[in-house]
């Protein structure tokens, strides 16, 4: 059998680049044939990210179909994946079916296998569990490649190694999934459910990054609501000089002036400070010092950063942003958007002047980058050159263009290729050079200080004339200040003071919300967590934060006002009702924790920690109805199922009060302890229990209970007892378990004693 070489990259821009690599370096042909490109020995193919997902629970077991406290937790046996469904239709992506029907066929014909996924553990999961999927039988190795510009592939094909060595990348991205799947499928169906027994409606959604951002938005709302609005005063004096200048008060931290934050609260003390400031008249220098400082260019976009920027100057959606970004990327002048990562590989520098000369070209006309592209010297390395630095992804950065690629491209495209090109070009112009002078002065025994900052060198700062750029620059300050030795007397010309009023918290916006969940690590208090939350970036990745915050619209757990996101009241109920385990953040934490050590040890780890979430989640299950004891959480503009009454009678079994509940079949009696759950018949306003059902096979007409339904041939035929209000109280007959299905699942088939 002659060598065939199957590879399989993670998105069809990498084996295109790949392909071209291979047949420039070893002088092959290339033709595509459709869903691989052929170079010589090698097929060269592609994968479209994650086209494999796990199953839903009623796929192991047609009971979970209905949601039941009986059924938790829904653990299974043996995982199982198949091809990802579009969550509009519910049906697999035609083009991506296809594309997994040529792998496979090629997978058949292949001697070898060159995994291709990108160089992190998702990449290596997306990647392996295809194979497993697909039955692959021959020898896999890993190319391990974290950009596409030639001198990268060449360094990365040189050190090509067998599968295995990143076999812990697998069973760790593994390990995130399968426990992502458990909690959510488990922890949303006990929350909802708990709601429901006591009269709620709503789905209530629990994940390991969607819970906690949506607490960091309710903690956010009510630290805005109680907030208590404080005046505090800063005295200040302006001193007579050329240029003048007025320095602020700065009193030592221990001053007992101060309230425990700093501030001065009292305006009789400031006004003596000021009255004694204009009487002294003069003020003494104590001490100047002078530095000389470098301001270097902002590094190119991650994904967050873009959204971040574009949210803030235009108010562009995180799923906006995402989308244009990926537009870009489809069309070939940009790169990859979704990149936790700001800097880029030093092989990628020689690119830069071909790059900067086709902006220069193509974007003449576009006011927003006026002359810059003509003005870079891409003989400058920006620190954003650092191979150390580059993760799975590089930035997002352009590439080449033409006028008719931009001239393509709609407004909002054209706005963020824009904002993606001037960063880019920005890497091309010297730091900014600056000096800041520090004083401190003495007047009337109370101190003060002012410092200034000049630019002697505006460098990269006026590579561009964007109104926005210098409206933020402006804001940001800039004192210019004389020049003053220590023990100099100088002339107060005034002195006053200015009263500041504390503002409450902002609420975020989808772009600060964007930077919470990345730096999520300062709203935890405990160290250890903190450091490996700073240390992983937050929760949630580039890849699915956008994705989260869409989701908690589309639940209604938030809603967007000018801008501002707020939690809805059923959002808060929710984070109202949860422990602080639930809601905080530090779960992603310690499973990171986890995650690292199943790296290290590979499979034995992942089986240990599934292990331990299957322990925990038998538990939590137990809990949650303890957490929404007598609490109903209803969606906005949904009806109740349930009309609940409170009542005089008891539970028989544990005492508890009982509840008056009318539901779809009429009234009954529900216990209002959440750890029992009894629920009793209402015959004539009085609780009376249930008459137990025998455990063995009960035969009614010739068939026997726990028997495949004769008509359907699906269900399963159950013994069931008439009601107390009908013809027949207390009448046993079988009926098929699919009797209260909806939709073509439906099966009204019945058996009583005298039928045949």
């Amino acid at each position: 059998m002659s060598k065939s070489t199957l590879i399989i990259a993670e998105k069809p821009s990498v084996a295109k680049a790949l392909a071209a690599w291979l047949a420039d370096t070893f002088g092959l042909t290339v033709r595509s044939a459709g869903s691989h490109i052929v170079v010589g020995h090698y097929n060269v193919s592609w994968l479209f990210g994650h086209v494999l997902e796990n199953i839903e629970p009623h796929e192991y077991d047609a009971r979970f179909k209905a949601w039941s406290f009986d059924h938790l937790p829904i653990i299974p046996e043996k995982w199982q994946l198949k091809p990802r469904v579009d969550r509009e239709t519910g049906k697999p992506d035609s083009g991506k079916m296809a594309q997994i029907k040529a792998l496979k066929s090629l997978l058949d014909s292949a001697t070898e296998v060159i995994g291709l996924g990108d160089p992190d553990q998702e990449g290596q999961l997306l990647q392996d569990e295809f194979l497993i999927w697909a039955g692959c039988k021959v020898p896999v190795n890993r190319l391990w490649l974290s950009a596409v510009d030639d001198a990268t592939i060449a360094k990365a094909w040189k050190d090509i190694k067998p599968n295995e060595h990143y076999k812990g990348y697998y069973w760790m991205a593994l390990a995130r999934s399968h426990a992502d799947w458990l909690y959510g499928i488990n922890g949303t169906r006990a929350c909802t459910l708990s709601s429901q027994m006591n009269g709620g409606n709503a789905t209530l959604t629990l994940g390991r990054v969607q819970t906690p951002t949506l607490a960091l938005i309710v903690f956010r709302e009510w630290e805005i609501r109680h907030f208590k609005p404080v005046n505090y005063f800063t005295p200040f004096i302006h001193l007579a000089t050329t240029p003048q200048f007025r320095a602020a008060w700065y009193p030592d931290k221990e001053d007992s002036r101060l309230d425990s934050e700093g501030r001065l609260l009292d305006r009789k003390v400031a006004d003596g400070i000021v009255s004694a400031c204009k009487a002294a008249a003069t003020a003494t220098v104590k001490d100047v010092q002078s530095d000389k400082g470098r301001e270097n260019p902002p590094l190119p976009f991650s994904l967050s950063s873009l959204q971040e920027h574009l949210s803030r100057r235009y108010g562009i959606g995180v799923q906006d942003t995402l989308k244009y970004a990926q537009s870009l990327y489809e069309k070939k002048i940009a790169t990859y958007p979704r990149t936790d990562c700001e800097y880029l590989p030093v092989s990628q520098h020689a690119e830069a002047s071909d790059i900067v000369r086709s902006i220069d070209s193509a974007s003449s006309r576009l006011p927003a980058i006026g002359g810059a592209a003509g003005k870079a010297n891409t003989t400058l390395k920006s620190r954003a050159f650092n191979d150390k630095n580059v993760t799975a992804h590089h930035a997002i950065v352009p590439r080449p263009v033409t006028t008719s690629q931009l001239v393509g491209l709609s407004s909002q495209e054209l706005l963020v290729w824009t904002e993606i090109a001037k960063r880019y070009l920005l890497q091309f112009f010297p730091a900014a050079e600056f000096l800041t002078t520090e004083i401190l002065l003495e007047c009337a025994k109370e101190a003060f200080k002012v410092t200034g900052k000049v630019y002697t060198s505006r460098g990269w700062k006026d590579a561009f004339t964007s109104p926005d750029d210098k409206e933020e620059e402006e804001a940001a300050g800039s004192v210019t200040l004389p020049k003053v030795a220590k023990g100099d007397v100088l002339k107060v010309k005034d002195a006053g003071f200015d009263s500041t009023t504390t503002k409450p918290p902002k609420r975020f916006t989808e772009g600060t919300l964007v930077a919470a969940m990345k730096s999520v690590h300062k709203f935890v208090t405990d160290p250890k967590l903190k450091a490996i939350l700073r240390e992983n970036v937050g929760i949630g990745t580039e890849a699915t934060r956008a994705n989260v915050i869409g989701e908690l619209f589309g639940r209604k757990f938030i809603t967007l006002e000018k801008k501002e996101i707020k939690p809805t009241e059923l959002g808060e109920q929710l984070i109202q009702v949860l422990p602080k385990q639930i809601s905080a953040p530090d779960m992603t934490a310690l499973w990171q924790q986890a995650m690292d050590d199943i790296r290290k040890v590979g499979e034995k780890g992942y089986l240990d920690f599934i292990a331990a979430q299957k322990k925990w989640l038998t538990e939590l299950v137990k809990e949650v109805p303890v957490w929404f004891a007598g609490k109903s959480m209803m969606a906005a503009g949904k009806k109740s199922g349930l009309t609940i009454e409170a009542s005089a009678q008891k539970c028989t079994k544990c005492g508890s009060a009982l509840n008056r509940v009318k539901g779809k079949f009429g009234w009954f009696f529900g216990c209002t302890n959440a750890a029992c759950k009894t629920t009793f018949k209402d015959v004539d306003g009085k609780p009376v229990e249930k008459a137990a059902l025998p455990k063995d096979p009960v035969i009614i007409g010739g068939y026997e209970s726990g028997a495949v339904c004769p008509k359907c041939k699906k269900g399963e035929l159950q013994l069931r007892v008439c009601g107390p209000a009908s013809k027949a109280p207390g009448r046993q007959f079988l009926s098929c378990s699919n009797y209260f299905a909806k939709g073509k699942a439906k099966c009204e088939h019945s058996i009583w004693p005298d039928t045949k």
